[in-house]
């Protein structure tokens, strides 16, 4: 957890090549511990979770996801920025924040369901949580 802690993320997230180079690791049976946002990836996620499933191995999934960008507590006019591509959009929060929580609780509930066919443990992970708490929490319901 110390390590994962001090990753700093940067650029844009290549998905599919990093889950390939997991699973190509990851011979027989184990476990996949997958720790993203999944921005980008929603449309493979299934395929990908199934392909997890149907060879035998275990698969744990932390969906990843700033507070701020969950809940958009904003008010006033702001430009917001892309993370992995510096993109910038100018938008009044009280304008777009209905369509946008709508659009939100659709990706996570996307993630979620994908991960619920397979049967693939799921966890939102919310950044102002501490992530070792959020671990912990979700190995006790593993044992459950």
């Amino acid at each position: 957890l110390a390590e994962l802690s001090r990753v700093k993320p940067n650029g844009i997230a290549d998905h599919s090549t990093a889950w390939q180079q997991a699973a190509d690791y990851l011979q027989g049976r184990g476990m996949m511990v997958l720790i993203s946002d999944f921005h980008g990836f929603e449309d493979q996620l299934a395929r990908h979770l199934r392909m997890l499933h149907f060879g035998h191995r275990d698969a744990m999934l932390f969906h990843v996801l700033d507070h701020d960008e969950i809940a958009l507590p904003f008010n006033e006019a702001m430009n917001f920025a892309d993370s992995e591509t510096d993109e910038r959009i100018a938008a009044t929060p009280s304008i777009v924040a209905d369509e946008y929580k709508q659009r939100m609780a659709r990706f996570i509930e996307s993630v979620r369901s994908d991960c619920l066919t397979t049967q693939t443990d799921h966890m939102l992970a919310d950044t102002s949580a501490s992530l070792e708490n959020a671990l912990s929490a979700f190995l006790n319901h593993r044992k459950a």
